[in-house]
């Protein structure tokens, strides 16, 4: 692999890092192409940033897969721009009933894709598909009580 190609691919690994991290790790995006743009040689400086890039991209996913659901998870304001993966999180905790119902639709369409792959018959996904609709019904029609009343 000749040096210009190993620099091109450095920085096309930069850019991609750049271009997929939320603004809360921008920071360390630029950082990064800046320590790769210092490593005098071209192979030492793509692993740098390959390594960099396998650190800083679960993160980035987080936070992109996160954002739907940034909505559920706060006062009624959403989140801004600058908010972070943890904020996010944080805020999930605070609303246990939110969690629950991603965790109970992500449960279920797991269970599907499973059920698709295994080839198992159209009746068992509309039992789960069914049973998830029961419950989020019934979550629904849940009454809030004070914590105190039931004593």
């Amino acid at each position: 692999m000749s040096a210009g190609l190993r620099r091109g691919l450095t920085d096309l690994a930069c850019r991609a890092l750049q271009a997929t991290l939320p603004p809360s790790l921008q920071a360390w995006g630029r950082a990064v192409r800046c320590e790769a743009a210092s490593i005098p040689d071209d192979t030492k400086a793509l692993l740098f940033t390959l390594d960099s890039l396998c650190g800083l991209m679960p993160r980035a996913v987080a936070s992109h897969l996160l954002q739907p659901f940034a909505s559920l998870t706060g006062d009624g304001a959403p989140f801004s721009k600058e908010s972070t993966t943890m904020h996010i999180l944080d805020a999930t905790m605070r609303r246990p009933r939110a969690l629950g119902i991603i965790c109970a639709i992500s449960a279920v369409v797991l269970g599907v894709a499973y059920m698709v792959i295994a080839c198992a018959p159209m009746r068992y996904l509309g039992i789960n598909a069914g049973a998830l609709v029961i419950g989020l019904t019934a979550l629904s029609k849940q009454v809030h009580l004070p914590l105190g009343s039931w004593r």
